[in-house]
């Protein structure tokens, strides 16, 4: 008897080890579900870890590798539901504290993002990754010490952590102490020589050294790294702008913009290269598509309001190309924008660059006008220049045109020599307009004192009328005959009177334009150093 129930003892253990419970199969299917995620079969994963999760449902590692996998693949509302999953069953998870604070971060949700990386660390103190996003974090809330403390932290829990590394380099950066940013930088790229973001960032600072060739290396091996990346496109566009190679520069720029299209940086800097190129169209297009793409910037106030200057100052370049080109239409429509933004965007703006814009557009209106005759309104607007630059010789010189036309002498010649002075007298159409006017009054002068002998004629012709209309009743022919004569002779007075003072608008005008007249954009955006990691989900 006793035999029986050892032996049946033993049975119910053997069974025990090897029976197939849900929780091995569940095991079974999660490492399955790592193998995948190596192998970068991000799909194949997700299925494993699923099928995990339905074998054990209560097992908070297995939702998180699922929340982890899920955000990899852009799920990033399910990912957070599995997180969150993750802490419900086991609130001391730090790994899932840090992910979904990474999430919150990501949706612009700064506190409760800093919650959780509290949380993760609080429950593990050696989680590199939590201290390198918490210091990413204050240094969004410009605690720039703070910050600092929690890079060197993440590197004492792991050296050779690369991210922290690059991380403590920018923030060395900052507080100018280029030297250590410097071998931070390189230090990050020898631990890890895929951190395209520690390329990225070397490659500014070598920039801003003026060591472009360096630069350009670092960029072409960051771009090895991450072909997929707009920003370092862009920044490598950058240097080869630096370096005059236009070609290249604009090649760096349309790829950036062929990885992402909505990228503003590349977008804004290519229409600088397009307008350093002579293609006064077409930068002026991208510079339009850069500000509907402004709040790409988001937080970045200072490319942003870039992107909205440049596309001002391109709207006036390329107004005076249109204008030239004898496209009065399109040219008074890139003034009017100019208007627009100044009137949308005020405040973002320096009182010189506000000064320089209005005055440009403004300039450019009273060219329009004064192609098109409209006279008073082109005086407007090269009054108003005068307003915001007194020393404007080029307004003044187009015054001084409008009241020629005008056939105001004094005015023109005193606006014409104002323009010819302040040249230092030498301004060939200054000169020229100066030489005209007097030929042009005497000439008005002379038409109406050669042509006195006209007014006899006319006194005798009109008095024959009246007596026609009066003696000769019946013969109407003859009297709407004589009246006709009359008016004819009218009009023939009047033109010979007239003709050589309106012979002045005939004269051929030429925009003149200072190069100091409108400032040509030279601020480019660059792309911001600080890149935040994504920690990798599954150990």
């Amino acid at each position: 008897m006793s035999l029986r129930r050892g032996l049946l003892s033993l049975a119910i253990v053997a069974i025990s080890l090897f029976a197939v419970t849900p929780s091995k199969i569940a095991y079974q299917f999660n490492r399955e579900g790592v193998s995948l995620y190596r192998a970068g079969d991000l799909e194949g994963a997700e299925r494993k870890f699923r099928a995990a999760i339905e074998a054990e449902p209560n097992r908070a590692l297995y939702h998180y590798h699922l929340g982890g996998v899920l955000k990899e693949q852009g799920k990033l509302k399910e990912a957070e539901i599995e997180f969150r999953r993750t802490i419900a069953l086991d609130s001391t998870h730090s790994l899932a504290h840090n992910s979904l604070g990474l999430l919150l971060r990501w949706q612009h949700k700064l506190d409760s993002a800093k919650i959780e990386y509290l949380k993760a660390i609080k429950f593990d103190l050696t989680n590199y990754e939590a201290y390198c996003n918490l210091g990413i974090l204050l240094e969004k809330e410009n605690k720039p010490d703070s910050a600092e403390l929690m890079y060197r932290k993440s590197i004492e829990a792991k050296p050779n952590y690369a991210p922290a590394q690059y991380s403590l380099g920018c923030i060395m950066q900052d507080k100018n102490h280029l030297d250590s940013a410097e071998i931070r930088y390189r230090l990050a790229i020898d631990l890890d020589s895929g951190c395209y973001e520690a390329y990225n960032a070397l490659g500014l600072l070598l920039k801003w050294r003026g060591e472009l060739d360096s630069a350009e290396l670092l960029y072409r091996r960051a771009i090895t790294c991450n072909p997929k990346s707009a920003s370092i496109h862009s920044n490598l566009g950058v240097v080869l702008l630096e370096k005059k190679n236009f070609d290249g520069a604009e090649r760096a720029f349309r790829t950036a913009i062929d990885v992402n299209s909505m990228h503003p940086y590349a977008r804004s800097n290519l229409a600088y290269v397009l307008f350093l190129k002579g293609n006064f169209n077409e930068a002026e297009k991208e510079a339009y598509k850069a500000f509907e793409n402004r709040d790409e910037f988001k937080t970045d106030t200072l490319n942003r309001n870039i992107v909205i200057g440049n596309l001002a100052i391109l709207s006036v370049v390329n107004g005076f190309a249109k204008l030239r080109l004898g496209d009065l239409e399109q040219a008074q429509e890139k003034s009017e924008r100019v208007f627009d933004l100044l009137e949308q965007h005020e405040g973002i703006f320096v009182d010189t660059e506000t000064k320089h814009l209005e005055s440009g557009a403004s300039f450019l209106l009273g060219c329009v006008y004064l192609n098109k005759r409209r006279l008073n309104k082109a005086i407007e607007r090269f009054e108003y220049v005068l307003v915001l630059n007194p020393e404007d010789a080029s307004a003044r010189y187009n015054l001084g045109y409008a009241y020629f036309l005008k056939c105001k002498w004094s005015e023109a010649e005193r606006y014409t020599n104002a323009a010819f002075e302040l040249r230092g007298r030498e301004y060939p159409l200054a000169e020229e307009l100066l030489e005209d006017i007097p030929k042009y009054r005497n000439l008005s002068k002379k038409s109406l004192e050669s042509k006195w002998w006209v007014i006899p004629i006319m006194v005798v012709l009109s008095f024959g009328c009246i007596i026609g209309a009066i003696k000769l009743r019946g013969l109407k022919w003859l009297f709407f005959g004589l009246l006709g004569l009359f008016v004819l002779l009218a009009v023939l007075l009047l033109l010979a009177m007239v003709l050589p003072i309106t012979e002045a608008s005939f004269l051929t005008f030429t925009v003149k334009l200072d190069e100091s007249k409108v400032e040509v954009p030279t601020k480019i955006p660059l792309e911001p150093r600080r890149i935040e990691y994504s920690p990798a989900s599954i150990p």
